[in-house]
């Protein structure tokens, strides 16, 4: 690692790296990022930037404050090339200078306290837990030798919380600067729907969908309104609408936009997300977005329910118009289009609540 060059590791959702990438990249324009690299070290859902390290704390500042498409950050304080998978080899690698020199920055007191936590991503004859208490025990040395103190360990609220990424070619060692907060926790949210998406994942799917081209854009089963508020935050110029069928729901979501002061951009309305032309005017919106329903609960057929959410989605779209869908119930919403008008542009998978979905991109055929 350069000296020059402050290393930063974001977590995101693994399948969407590249969308976040384009996004962190726009979002750190003015300082310069040198490199971006989605899927480092071999590990999915992570994003390394690399940045002058003299913009280190700005940057971070930037990330921190306005950054939707991510959800932890770590600064990467060393990361090397493994071999042998020992752990004699952990040890030896974190006892060099590079090492030393964070450790000695880091513990600016003696009553400092910090933790390990190890992420092994290879098959090796030793553990995790063999890994933290090896690694926790050189912090330890490093410190008394370079500081003459013995730092405490503290699982409960350390002041600095490190990260070992044990893979079949890297060990990565890095600091959370988010331990115990995710910054895909969103303040708006005041009423959760049982099957929202996360904010990260409906940001990342209204980039993917290109919400910022749109001058109107419609969600017709829009729940507690995720992916309208965050394609609001992405491209507030446009204007949003969000139909739902359930009441309660309606309430929820009237919640969240009023809590993320988007009221005047969002409009929230009580009907069936299959019936849009009784809502809305024929050639009305630029694009929809919508996550349908998918699962064992639905009282309908899955596939009769795709067609005429696509078949209304069609009346209401401009003739340029395009639809984003997102689901696990991927074979079902490719049966689904044939016949419909649409074909599938450009899709892709990710991984998000223990399941495999797919955002699908569909425009008029």
């Amino acid at each position: 690692m350069q000296n020059d060059t402050a290393v930063i590791m974001l977590s995101t959702i693994p399948g969407l790296e590249e969308i976040t990438a384009n996004d962190v990249k726009k979002l750190l324009g003015e300082f310069q990022v040198r490199r971006a690299v989605p899927t480092p070290f071999d590990v999915r859902g992570y994003l390394l930037i690399e940045v002058p390290f003299s913009k280190r704390i700005e940057v971070l500042s930037k990330l921190f404050h306005e950054g939707r498409s991510f959800e932890h950050v770590y600064e990467v304080l060393f990361y090397h090339p493994v071999s042998e998978h020992t752990l004699e080899e952990i040890n030896n690698l974190l006892c060099g200078e590079e090492v030393a020199g964070s450790i000695e920055r880091l513990f600016s007191s003696r009553y400092m306290t910090f933790s390990v936590v190890v992420k092994k991503e290879v098959e090796c004859g030793f553990t995790s837990r063999d890994i933290a208490a090896s690694v926790g025990d050189t912090i330890v040395m490093l410190v008394q030798k370079t500081l003459g103190f013995k730092p405490k360990v503290s699982l409960d609220n350390p002041d600095l919380c490190f990260m070992v990424q044990y893979t079949e070619r890297y060990l990565v060692f890095s600091l959370d600067l988010t331990y115990g907060v995710s910054l895909g926790d969103r303040e708006y949210r005041r009423y959760h729907h049982p099957a929202a998406l996360k904010g990260v994942v409906a940001y990342l799917m209204a980039m993917f969908a290109g919400v910022d081209k749109a001058r109107r854009v419609l969600d017709p089963m829009c729940g507690s309104g995720t992916l309208l508020i965050e394609a609001a935050y992405l491209n507030p110029n446009a204007e949003y609408y969000g139909v739902e069928r359930d009441k309660n729901h309606v309430s929820g979501a009237l919640l969240n936009v009023e809590k993320a002061g988007l009221k005047d951009k969002i409009k929230i309305i009580h009907g069936d997300g299959t019936r849009l032309e009784e809502i809305f005017p024929r050639n009305y919106f630029d694009l929809v977005l919508v996550n349908p329903p998918y699962g064992i609960r639905i009282k309908t057929n899955i596939l009769v329910l795709y067609e005429k959410l696509l078949i209304s989605c069609r009346k209401v779209l401009k003739r340029n118009g395009k639809v984003a869908v997102v689901t696990p119930r991927i074979r079902a919403l490719i049966k689904a289009v044939k016949g419909t008008g649409f074909k599938i542009t450009r899709k892709i998978k990710f991984f998000h609540g223990g399941l495999y979905r797919e955002i699908i991109l569909l425009e008029v055929g």
